[in-house]
């Protein structure tokens, strides 16, 4: 993603899919995989078809998502699961070659990719927390161990995203403001999913909307909060400004261990302290050269959200992921999950937010990847 956009429209999750439609129009869908890739002229057919399986798989995306609407919590983790695979295989179909076509995938891949471990099932009258790191997804693998199944082909062309934010430009006769992409993302794939897996507790702290419900069960989201703006100045000198917001003394640690510079960059760095919280002024961008922020999510033009943790995921990653075990719950354990939901639970009511919080932000990101182009909310 080379660029970004801010959604000012109420209706985030409508505003999106009505874009994405045009992804149903093979034609429009084959153009833009010709001039992502740049295939020689003797694979127009498989790019056609290509387009056509993007288009197939947003449309099933859309029913899905269009039935989880009109369902209960019973069974509505089942059907958004579903349409993040839908999701995943579209992404997969415009970032990846004619290898990873579906007839293909499914000769080598006919398998989720994930598997859901449930060491003790999760009673409603658990606490949270307990319940939250009782469900575990863990990789599927073939017969020599290697990662297998749609979720292992996501991965092999999933990338962090960019940070965006506000962008100042010095003129002649003052400025110009703006709003782009402020650091771009590594062009290499996550490492694979530790054999130990991750629990749907790993997902939920690093989704900075779901902080509420944790806060509510004596947890927490595992993230700073931090603003970032660039200036240009007129002999196009970059200087941007990362300023972390008020935390924990231990998370503002934690991400700070994340932070990569080279130690020739020292000059070039401006630290201000400020009581739980600091800033970090790069101020020459290009003279710095490479450096590394942890994972993050724009949520909107005034804030980004930096991941403490290391788990090897994306958000559009952490939200398929905990579909994956809140859908194969619901499925494979009606039994318990009902109880759940007669009961309101704390699980209940913190699968029924992340389900509410996934309706709208999986459109929206599905629209970034398939656009090239960071949205971001207002």
């Amino acid at each position: 993603m080379n660029s970004a956009k801010i959604i000012e429209h109420l209706d985030v999750e409508a505003y999106c899919w009505n874009r994405l439609a045009k992804f149903l129009n093979s034609e429009f869908t084959a153009s833009i995989i010709q001039n992502l890739h740049q295939p020689p002229a003797k694979q127009a057919l498989n790019v056609k078809r290509q387009a056509e399986e993007i288009k197939h798989c947003l449309m099933q995306a859309r029913e899905y998502f269009r039935a989880a609407q009109n369902v209960t919590l019973a069974t509505r983790p089942v059907l958004l699961y579903y349409g993040v695979m839908s999701m995943a295989l579209a992404e997969i179909l415009l970032k990846q070659t004619a290898d990873s076509r579906l007839e293909r995938l499914r000769q080598e891949h006919p398998a989720h990719g994930l598997t859901l471990n449930v060491a003790n099932a999760p009673k409603p009258n658990d606490n949270l927390a307990d319940a939250l790191v009782s469900m575990v997804a863990k990789i599927q693998t073939d017969g020599n161990a290697n990662p297998r199944g749609t979720f292992e082909v996501w991965r092999r062309s999933a990338r962090e995203y960019p940070i965006a934010g506000r962008q100042t430009r010095a003129t002649i006769n003052g400025s110009v403001n703006g709003f782009g992409i402020l650091m771009g993302a590594i062009d290499q794939p996550f490492a694979v999913i530790p054999k130990k897996g991750i629990t749907l507790k790993d997902c939920l702290v690093d989704l900075p909307y779901m902080a509420d419900v944790l806060e509510a069960n004596g947890m927490r989201v595992e993230m700073v909060r931090a603003t970032m703006n660039s200036n240009r100045s007129l002999d196009d000198r970059y200087q941007t400004t990362l300023t972390v917001h008020p935390h924990s003394q231990d998370l503002i640690d934690s991400f700070g261990a994340l932070v990569k510079f080279r130690s020739s960059a020292i000059n070039d760095l401006t630290v201000i302290e400020y009581p739980n919280g600091y800033s970090i002024i790069i101020n020459d961008v290009e003279k710095v050269g490479d450096f590394h922020f942890p994972s993050a999510i724009t949520l909107n033009q005034e804030r980004v959200n930096f991941s403490c943790t290391k788990t090897p995921v994306n958000e559009f990653g952490n939200l398929y992921i905990a579909l994956h075990i809140c859908g194969n719950f619901s499925r494979y354990y009606p039994d318990i999950w009902l109880r759940h939901v007669e009961m309101n639970s704390a699980l209940a009511l913190a699968i029924e937010e992340l389900c509410a919080h996934a309706m709208e932000r999986l459109p929206l990101l599905m629209l970034s990847e398939l656009t090239r182009t960071y949205h971001v909310l207002k």
